[in-house]
């Protein structure tokens, strides 16, 4: 759940989405037939069906070949899940920073920046006639890092963690449990509270 509400404020945030939270889960199925851009942009109740993608990867590695952890274990203990991971894949220890933190929640500081950044047609041809596509991420990098400040991204949504939770994630985190052959109660007990 929450993962798919964050997926949602990143696009709202950045300018791709007009549609409230549940408009957008309600379409999500019509969009994701559209390209791939838009299967990967608006793919936020779809990401979290774990059941699929794991089914994938069983088709080619036994379920002993499979590491799965789950990211609210991992905040929980970093050091613990690290090691853990280390251990299934064989390698050694090496100490790392554990202070450091990535995937901040950023807001724009310029609508108008952000609209050349992730929007605007012109921008991207403009870029096209005068630059190398190396250049033209590194600048677009450059200039989207920038213009971003950190802050909670405040976008109210439209329907509660529970009704979420209950719509569209109870039946995919019984069949992963099944996949799996482990418990999942970490999501069967979300936070059910507005983001």
């Amino acid at each position: 759940v929450d993962r798919a509400i964050s997926h949602y404020k990143m696009h709202h945030s950045r300018g791709n989405e007009n549609l409230s939270f549940s408009e957008a889960a309600e379409a999500e199925k019509s969009r994701l037939e559209q390209t791939y851009l838009e299967q990967s942009r608006y793919s936020y109740m779809s990401r979290g069906y774990y059941s699929e993608q794991i089914e994938n990867y069983l088709k080619y590695f036994s379920k002993e070949q499979i590491h799965v952890m789950v990211f609210e274990e991992i905040f929980q203990d970093k050091k613990e899940s690290y090691t853990k991971v280390l251990e299934f894949l064989g390698v050694d220890f090496e100490e790392l920073n554990w202070d450091r933190q990535s995937n901040f929640s950023a807001v724009p500081r310029s609508k108008i920046i952000n609209h050349i950044v992730h929007r605007s047609k012109f921008a991207q041809v403009l870029g096209k006639t005068f630059l190398s596509a190396k250049w033209r991420k590194k600048i677009k990098m450059a200039m989207a890092m920038g213009n971003l400040k950190r802050g909670k991204v405040s976008i109210d949504i439209d329907m509660s963690h529970e009704e979420i939770y209950q719509k569209y994630f109870t039946g995919e985190i019984e069949k992963l449990e099944q996949l799996l052959d482990r418990s999942f109660d970490i999501w069967k007990r979300p936070k059910f509270k507005s983001s």
